[in-house]
């Protein structure tokens, strides 16, 4: 009969992540893959340096560099890797996997805790941006500058890979009873997890978000979405205003230790929630939840401004312009009747006309709850509306929208 400890075990890692041994592997062959050009482009550096510098003195090149340099397979190779930014979106996602699951699965100590960070928060960019060449007239001098970021970007993987197995070896499972005795916090349906060995204070914020957030849900009829780890760690987001935020893929939560126990913390706490409603509870809403962004969206596209007629007044800075013609993209052309000049003339958009000549747009029944809501489509739009909602700040409108997709 299985025993506690491994039924928790068990448990434990049917919800996790990934296995970061199986992980660690597989990043170590990627560091393979990628440091196969490694020895040709070595030999090729100092040729290139001399190629280059004698360039530089409009002298010829040492004799026989022609010849050494002609086979460029593996400087081609790393010219596109690291000019296109493939090396770091082909390894991405299994590394951000390795490194979350890491922090996910076990206790480090301090220094192991802060490297094994700074690799998560390296991998969660959006793309590795590719170094400028000095000189962009010779293809050489190109080389080189790539060849030197490619040789800085396998040092750094060599160290990430010797951080995340020293994380392994040395790091004590969560999953463990004593460990998790000691890092993990049961808070209501949650379990909140100390990831970065934080102090006591720092944790009992943390606890007090989680319950504050799980509140605001189940008051609101969303208790089910409250279930699971919240890990709670350091700044691991390129981003470093993320105070928290959902993996879809693992169905896993992160939050940030320094974030503060606020409303606004609170707020972003159930918007990463609601992602968490969307992926695994409302898929066959999809559509419902396209047309909430678009209802708001458009409405109030009933109510355009006036378009000016030429000869029309426009008043302006105590002056009164006339409507002369129209530019590109809908824009009016003005000009001054007292002005001398023929050819002088203003230019604005419709609306800012419109506005000057007395034209008020009729108030938007509905409008994005914030600027980001709009911003980042309809699935922001969803969680930005369920994080407010369930804060009692969505407005009546809105609430009669949102509900039917929640609970119909």
């Amino acid at each position: 009969m299985m025993n506690l400890s491994a039924r928790i075990v068990r448990r434990f890692l049917a919800d996790a992540i990934a296995d970061p041994k199986v992980e660690l592997e597989k990043f170590r062959e990627r560091i393979q893959l990628f440091s196969k050009p490694e020895e040709f482009v070595l030999k090729d550096l100092p040729l290139l340096h001399e190629w280059v510098e004698a360039r530089k003195k409009q002298e010829s090149p040492p004799d026989g560099h022609a010849e050494k340099l002609k086979d460029d397979r593996n400087r081609y190779i790393v010219r596109v890797d690291i000019q296109r930014g493939y090396w770091f979106k082909g390894n991405q996602p299994g590394c951000q996997r390795l490194f979350w699951a890491i922090l996910q699965q076990y206790r480090l100590p301090p220094n192991l805790q802060k490297s094994i960070e700074a690799a998560a928060k390296f991998w969660d960019k959006k793309s590795a941006r590719a170094p400028k060449p000095e000189n962009t007239w010779n293809a050489y001098s190109q080389d080189v500058t790539y060849i030197e970021a490619y040789l800085g970007v396998l040092s750094t993987l060599r160290k990430q890979l010797l951080n995340a197995e020293a994380a392994i070896a040395k790091g004590q499972a969560h999953a463990d009873p004593s460990v998790a005795a000691v890092t993990k916090f049961h808070v209501g349906s949650f379990d909140v997890v100390n990831t970065g060995g934080f102090d006591d204070e720092t944790m009992k914020m943390a606890v007090d978000v989680v319950e504050r957030a799980e509140k605001a849900l189940t008051s609101h009829g969303l208790g089910k979405i409250c279930y699971g780890d919240i890990l709670i760690s350091k700044q691991i987001s390129s981003k470093s205003n993320t105070a928290a935020f959902y993996i879809p893929t693992s169905d896993e939560m992160f939050v940030r230790a320094d974030a503060q126990a606020s409303e606004a913390t609170i707020q972003v706490v159930c918007h990463e929630l609601a992602h968490r409603l969307q992926h695994k509870f409302l898929e066959n809403k999809r559509g419902d939840i396209n047309h909430l962004y678009f209802v708001i969206l458009h409405s109030g596209d009933d109510d355009p401004p006036p378009h000016p007629h030429i000869g029309d007044p426009v008043p302006y800075h105590g002056k009164v312009l006339k409507v002369t013609g129209f530019g590109g993209r809908g824009s009016i052309q003005m000009k001054d009747p007292d002005d001398p000049n023929p050819n002088r003339y203003m230019s604005a958009p419709v609306e800012t006309v419109a506005a000057l000549m007395g034209w008020k747009p009729a108030k938007k029944e509905l409008d994005f709850i914030t600027p980001y809501a709009k911003r980042g489509g309809a699935g922001e739009n969803f969680a930005e509306m369920v994080s407010y909602y369930c804060l009692g700040r969505l407005p009546k409108p809105q609430v009669e929208l949102l509900e039917p997709v929640l609970f119909a």
